[in-house]
């Protein structure tokens, strides 16, 4: 089979794809792979034929299954020909598993379950990953090089799966990468590999001219989950044939724009308490219709994205330099955060998030220090309460205090001891807000501790943790003397957890 032939066949493969897609609107009905609109994210008017994804996928497997078939094949290379059939083998088990789910939906569990055994036929005929340059450091993956293969392209599967809520949106972004990834073929001078991901691309192109807003057809999960396959394993083919060898940063570019989408949406939905399976209207698309576009002008913004990725991506392969494509990559999708087109929302919540935990992380030191000085109590020599009662006044003081009192009363209220106080000057705003905050402990014999503190509020901040206190507090009233001169004397109450029960305690806050 001569040159012009050969490139023949993704016309083949487009005119398939167009044909088998007619057929499949009529037998979708019939069959019952219908996607049926709810109200919120399915919002189309009708019951839309979800079968699209297997007639695309049908006119690839025609073509390429008699390419190899045929005793004259352009498939000559046993490297070519191991390729297309790990691509038809496991692009079958995802097309099937993917229609099942259309027809008879799948728990999220078991669907990702067949997704990893989909991937397993293309990995173990030997597609793998055995080493992956990054920046140019080299990492040799070794026994973890199927491992790895299959968490690839899982997780394609998976960003093509989610991010396909618009008419022609996944199609659209599959074709631009098989075309990107055949110009990648075609420049290492891989011809035979070349024309597969042509013929991949042509019948993509196919499904789309019934896929493009308004859709009259939808891939449905056995087109999103194959599409989504089919990408990653090209995309690291390619990147297998420049002259450094597997390159992750060009399948990373390629596909950045739904893997940055699906990052964004997993950001989303944990960080709010939702489900990572859960859908909501916060996508891409979503945003940009938001912002007063139409379903054709979203996609068409979108494709521009994936055109500029991909342009980013071959100038890496071609100048042999991750530099230059991740910056074009990352400075878009900076841009797209600083604009506030999308991904803002999320960045937002994701560094509060980090402020969060920092803030935490402050205050449980402080709370480990809380609980060092109440062991320090629980295990003390009588005779040092009154320099426990001075660390006390130092932790207090740490948490922003400025005044500490401490008394004890008898049954009838008269003083048992002398009280205890510590101040510090303050020259703070009176008009600032203040905490305070009192804890009162009955003891045995019948007399009652009273300790009490009061502060200033810490800027970006509520004032100390209440629990943090309580607990101090706690201990501090059972063990601490009343008297400086009894001291010296064996305390009558040794306070364990269950042997206080607290008989008044409260937190106030208030402006001074």
């Amino acid at each position: 089979m001569n040159f012009d032939v050969r490139y023949a066949l993704p016309l083949s493969a487009f005119a398939l794809s167009v044909a088998f897609t007619a057929v499949a609107r009529v037998l979708a009905s019939r069959l019952g792979f219908l996607d049926r609109p709810d109200g919120g994210r399915k919002n189309h008017h009708q019951a839309m034929p979800v079968l699209g994804g297997v007639s695309f996928f049908s006119s690839m497997l025609l073509v390429l299954g008699l390419s190899l078939l045929l005793p004259s094949s352009w498939l000559a290379t046993p490297d070519s020909r191991q390729m297309v059939i790990s691509l038809l083998s496991s692009g079958v088990c995802f097309c099937a598993l993917g229609a099942w789910d259309d027809r008879w939906p799948l728990r999220p569990r078991t669907k990702l379950l067949g997704q990893i055994l989909c991937c397993l036929p293309f990995a173990m005929l030997g597609r793998t990953i055995p080493a992956l340059t990054i920046l140019g450091i080299s990492i040799d993956l070794g026994w973890f090089a199927i491992p790895f293969t299959v968490l690839w392209l899982t997780t394609c599967s998976n960003i093509v799966n989610l991010i396909d809520g618009l008419d022609g949106l996944a199609a659209t972004i599959g074709t631009i990468v098989m075309l990107t990834v055949a110009s990648l073929f075609l420049a290492a001078g891989e011809a035979e590999h070349g024309v597969t991901a042509l013929i991949l691309a042509g019948s993509l192109a196919g499904f789309l001219v019934h896929n493009w807003p308004p859709a009259r057809i939808f891939m449905g999960d056995a087109g999103s989950l194959t599409t989504g396959f089919l990408a990653g394993a090209l995309a690291i083919e390619a990147s297998s044939k420049t002259a450094a060898g597997f390159t992750l940063a060009i399948p990373l570019v390629l596909m950045s724009i739904p893997l940055f989408d699906t990052t964004m949406a997993i950001v989303r939905r944990k960080l709010t308490g939702r489900g990572i399976g859960v859908g909501d209207r916060g996508h891409i698309h979503h945003r940009l219709q938001d912002r007063g576009l139409t379903r054709s002008q979203a996609l068409l913004a979108i494709t521009g994205l994936s055109l500029l990725m991909a342009t980013a991506a071959t100038l890496s392969a071609v100048l042999e330099s991750e530099t230059v494509g991740l910056a074009i990559c990352l400075g878009t999708l900076a841009l797209l955060v600083v604009g506030r087109v999308f991904g803002y929302h999320e960045t937002i919540l994701f560094f509060r998030y980090l402020q969060e935990i920092g803030v935490l992380l402050l205050d449980t030191s402080g709370v480990l220090q809380t609980r060092l000085l109440v062991a320090r109590l629980g295990n003390s020599d009588p005779q040092l309460h009154m320099d426990l009662w001075q660390a006390v006044v130092d932790r207090v003081e740490r948490m922003g205090g400025d005044c500490l009192r401490f008394q004890c009363r008898d049954a009838s209220g008269r003083p048992v001891g002398e009280d205890q106080n510590w101040t510090t000057d303050s020259s703070a705003d009176p008009g600032e807000a203040r905490w305070g905050f009192q804890f009162s402990l009955r003891r045995e014999d019948g007399s009652r501790a009273t300790l009490a503190a009061e502060g200033m509020t810490q800027p970006h901040s509520g004032g100390p943790r209440v629990d943090d206190l309580h607990r101090l507090f706690a201990s501090v009233c059972g063990e601490l003397s009343a008297d400086r001169d009894s001291s010296l004397r064996t305390p009558e109450f040794a306070p364990g957890a269950d042997q206080f029960a607290p008989a008044a305690s409260d937190v106030r806050r208030r402006a001074a």
